[in-house]
């Protein structure tokens, strides 16, 4: 049973710099974040809190609302869903209604915590302004003291659309800058005319080595210290960066009495990043494990041949100058109709949507899963000669391993003997810096670091 912890989340704004490798990025999250803490955040007046299913964001707008109760504050917790049905005093609680009456009396600040903007549009896209406009009319007198938050999962925000939604039926309270005749009722704006302290967007940050430890020590009933050096030693704390996914990590341990092997836990990875935990999700965008694995193959394979990073959103019109590093889904999942996509695109084996765009939230899952589509390849018939094209080439007489290639080529020298005896041949250090070296046969390993020092000694010699 997963037990509530408080791990001090902290948050993030979007910047230029989330456009970088995400897997260079988090090799630094051992190190203390430098995000906003949730003190930081209740100062601002209109948030916006993104991130993937399973991160945590519903947990943390709950447990910081009864928080902010117990302090004494007015503070309130409300679904959109809900909200875009009844009024605020219909869903909260008979002790939150009170609690909701006396603060429209007092003129003190309030804190709305509003959850799941991907969650209301399920049934009726339209809900989410529906949703803003019940809370709207309800406070309306009362903008300038309130402190409104909204989740959403990244996939599902549109940018600019629903900010300019948030900012219409709940604007920012205004502000004057000055006295007298110089007084101003308009907030300092920037060089584009908006607001300088418009909305603010943020991500929730993944969880830090110190975060999995706390949030291992409050299961209780595991060795901390020899699950955190497992953790580290199979590479995987890089899997283990929403609760959900520590959770289930968690799960592997207490069944198997040890964190899998990269290989394994990738495949771990995978397998429950597809599959869909809410049930009315399921309903509403149905689609199977094994058809949404397919896509997923598919979509990594021609991220890898195409050499670029990033898959447009449907319906996305990202500026021209973003278009050139992705390609849209349905120009390759030529047999999938809209809601399939879009519902493959939203489950969490894909990373944080910026400008339009979402990318494999691994690297290290995108190459696998592509030497997974060549390795379908060859088990359907398909030309040897042609799939191993891909992967070797000759230069100046010489053979050579492709080099972006390189990690799928190790991957798939797990699964076909004749591929990792190639890499052995011509360039057997590719097997030890990609893919899981540790699921080779032994006596290949042996072959494997016996080839590397015969290369070694030749090269030293000249």
């Amino acid at each position: 049973m997963n037990k509530a912890v408080n791990l001090h989340r902290t948050f993030s704004t979007f910047s230029e710099a989330d456009e970088y490798d995400h897997d260079s990025v988090r090799d630094w999250s051992g190190f203390p974040a430098d995000g906003k803490p949730w003190e930081e955040m209740l100062k601002s007046e209109r948030v916006v809190i993104l991130a993937e299913a399973g991160a945590g964001k519903t947990y943390e707008m709950l447990t910081t609302a009864c928080r902010l109760k117990k302090e004494g504050r007015a503070a309130f917790f409300m679904e959109l869903a809900e909200l875009a049905e009844s009024s605020p005093r219909e869903i909260l609680s008979p002790e939150d209604e009170a609690l909701f009456a006396s603060w429209l009396e007092s003129g003190e600040e309030g804190w709305f915590f509003l959850a799941s903007v991907d969650e209301s549009r399920l049934g009726d896209p339209r809900n989410f302004k529906k949703a803003l406009r019940r809370l709207g009319q309800s406070i309306q007198p009362h903008l300038a003291r309130t402190h409104i938050f909204t989740s959403s999962r990244v996939s599902d925000w549109q940018a600019n659309f629903d900010r300019e939604q948030v900012a219409s039926v709940l604007p920012m309270p205004v502000h004057q800058t000055g006295t007298g005749d110089e007084a101003s009722d308009q907030k300092p704006r920037g060089d584009e005319g908006k607001p300088a302290d418009a909305i603010l967007v943020v991500k929730l940050d993944e969880l830090s080595r110190v975060q999995m430890r706390q949030f291992a020590e409050a299961q209780g009933d595991i060795d901390v210290s020899a699950f955190m050096a497992s953790l580290e030693q199979a590479d995987a704390a890089k899997y283990a960066e929403r609760p959900l996914d520590l959770t289930e990590i968690i799960e592997y341990w207490r069944e198997h009495g040890r964190v899998g092997s990269h290989a394994e836990m990738i495949a771990f990875d995978i397998k429950t990043k597809l599959d869909e935990t809410k049930v009315d999700r399921r309903l509403e965008q149905p689609l199977s494990a094994g058809k949404a694995l397919e896509g997923a193959v598919v979509l990594a394979a021609g991220l890898t041949f195409a050499k670029v990073s990033s898959i447009l959103l449907p319906d996305s019109a990202p500026a021209p100058e973003r278009q050139h590093n992705a390609f849209r889904p349905e120009d390759i999942l030529v047999d999938w109709d809209a809601g399939q996509i879009q519902a493959l695109l939203t489950r969490p084996i894909f990373d944080d949507a910026i400008y339009g765009r979402v990318r494999f939230r691994h690297r290290s899952v995108r190459e696998y899963l592509s030497a997974r589509w060549l390795w379908n390849l060859l088990q359907n018939g398909r030309n040897r000669r042609s799939v191993e094209r891909l992967l070797f080439t000759t230069r100046y007489g010489l053979e050579l391993a492709v080099p972006y290639m390189q990690p799928v080529a190790a991957w798939l020298a797990l699964w076909d003997e004749r591929v990792g005896k190639r890499l052995l041949a011509v360039a057997p250090e590719v097997l030890i810096n990609y893919g899981d070296p540790s699921q080779l046969p032994v006596s290949f390993r042996e072959a494997m670091l016996r080839r590397i020092i015969t290369m070694y000694d030749e090269e030293r010699t000249g």
